[in-house]
């Protein structure tokens, strides 16, 4: 038996509401909050899979585009899928980039970057206020856990993190120290397509 085919649609939040309040009513009031968004949404058989609100950004005449996952009634995709979405509404986008769930697998891809927060939930994905972003290099550079265990006090109150390896047991090892040692959680991912 074939498989039904995942559709990807962009629109804006009524749209959004006259296309799936009868079908999904709990989207469409997650949706809410955006209203003013635009929305880019995967579905299969009528049914939205993945909610995303689009952030179009353009440095030095590149465009970047950024979808934010808002809702989620999947726990799995792959990273052909996202790339689709490229391929089929992006070309000319520099970057496509995913933010997703960290409940929410990606098959074939690991995040590029980490996002961490004290926040016991991620009630506002959309909004990341100056994240500080620690890459592999800076981590080894300025003396790894003993420099994090110095610097990090000095946050400020709900300054978002991001860490950023290319190294998988790099990765793990400081996602660990700093969920373990300094009370951050790995809410969410993003993924490059």
């Amino acid at each position: 038996m074939p498989q039904p085919i995942i559709e990807q649609h962009e629109m804006n939040y009524e749209e959004l509401t006259r296309r799936y309040r009868v079908k999904a009513p709990r989207v469409v009031e997650g949706c809410e909050k955006y209203k003013e968004a635009d929305f880019v949404v995967f579905q299969r058989e009528g049914i939205p899979m993945l909610v995303f609100v689009k952030h179009v950004t353009t440095d030095n005449d590149d465009r970047l585009v950024m979808l934010y996952n808002v809702m989620a009634t999947v726990l799995d995709t792959d990273i052909g899928l996202l790339r689709r979405y490229k391929s089929s509404y992006e070309q000319k986008a520099k970057v496509v980039a995913f933010d997703l769930p960290r409940t929410v697998l990606v098959d074939g891809s690991r995040p590029a970057i980490l996002r961490f927060t004290k926040s016991e939930d991620d009630s506002n994905p959309a909004h990341i206020v100056q994240p500080l972003t620690l890459s592999q290099d800076t981590l080894q550079q300025n003396g790894g856990m003993d420099w994090l265990n110095v610097m990090l006090p000095g946050l400020a109150e709900g300054q978002e993190l991001h860490l950023v390896c290319y190294t998988p047991s790099v990765e793990h090892t400081y996602a660990r120290y700093l969920t373990e040692e300094h009370g951050f959680r790995n809410h969410r991912g993003i993924y490059i397509a």
